[in-house]
């Protein structure tokens, strides 16, 4: 199937007091790599959410972004660790007795020492949270999965018609180089003619000539495994799996032979052809680029 690798999905859910919401973008890249930024304690969902993604998908690169909310009804619960609290103050009466001095510290700035005082570190229920963004998970992979399918349907298309375009070119160029050595046999006939006026032509020396000008400047091969590249290339877009790689490849294979249908010609009318062929094929090059 042919999808685009770019795209965009957002997924929210929510409640007993939670919000989760997620947005997830993709663009091009050779595998399949998932880069995540989450909330501080979302650390041990970070492996389930990048083996969710590769599930659903076989390349692109993710960015995977998700933001957590309480409601604002919500009860807060404050924990202070008090042993902690009693350490640091027992810490700054011992200094001030070395140093000579009074301590003032009071509970504030007791308070604001590390990890005293922490807020909300007891409602997080791990597993509620986990179910509520699997779920804003899969919506905003449904979202752009269906993106990449839209945007792979107009990649398809737009592939097509520039096959159709390189079809055109090529039998144009195979009619056209076969009157080319017709013409060269005409030439070359013509110049001996002159040369040589009152001289009997040798026809089997001119024939052989021709025949080995034939043979030099023969495309016939090169057209017949261009137009089954063509052919093997719209097979490929109809697969179910995967198919960026495969056209990857193809695509190549359709330039050397075009590559070698330029250097076998000696005709400008052949040659601008194909350019005009490596041209449409240059812009299906970009376009698989994108595809999956």
């Amino acid at each position: 199937m042919v999808n685009s690798m770019t795209g965009f999905g957002v997924g929210e859910a929510q409640g007993d007091g939670h919000i989760v919401k997620v947005e997830l973008k993709s663009v091009n890249h050779r595998f399949c790599e998932v880069r995540t930024k989450l909330p501080r304690f979302y650390s041990s969902f970070e492996e389930k959410i990048n083996r969710k993604i590769k599930e659903k998908f076989a390349r692109g690169y993710f960015e995977v972004y998700i933001d957590y909310q309480e409601k604002g009804d919500m009860k807060k619960i404050v924990h202070v660790d008090k042993g902690l609290a009693l350490a640091y103050y027992k810490s700054l009466e011992e200094l001030a007795e070395t140093i000579g001095i009074q301590n003032t510290a009071g509970t504030v700035d007791i308070a604001r020492f590390p990890e005293v005082i922490n807020v909300n570190d007891d409602t997080h229920d791990l597993e509620a949270i986990w179910l509520l963004t699997k779920i804003a998970l899969y919506d905003a992979i449904n979202e752009l999965k269906s993106m990449r399918i839209d945007e792979g349907l107009n990649l398809k298309r737009d592939i097509l018609e520039r096959l159709g375009s390189i079809r055109d070119i090529a039998a144009s160029i195979g009619a056209e180089s076969r009157e080319n050595t017709a013409e060269y046999r005409n030439r070359l006939f013509d110049r001996i003619a002159t040369i040589v006026d009152d001289v009997p032509l040798d026809e089997d020396r001119l024939a052989l000539e021709v025949a080995i000008y034939a043979e030099k400047s023969d495309i016939t091969e090169e057209i017949v495994r261009l137009n089954s590249h063509l052919g093997q290339l719209e097979t490929i877009l109809e697969e179910q799996d995967p198919v960026g790689r495969k056209l990857d490849f193809l695509v190549q294979e359709m330039n050397r032979e075009v590559n070698t249908i330029g250097s076998k010609s000696n005709r400008t009318s052949i040659s601008q052809k194909v350019v005009d062929v490596k041209s449409e094929l240059e812009k299906i090059r970009e376009q698989v680029q994108n595809i999956e």
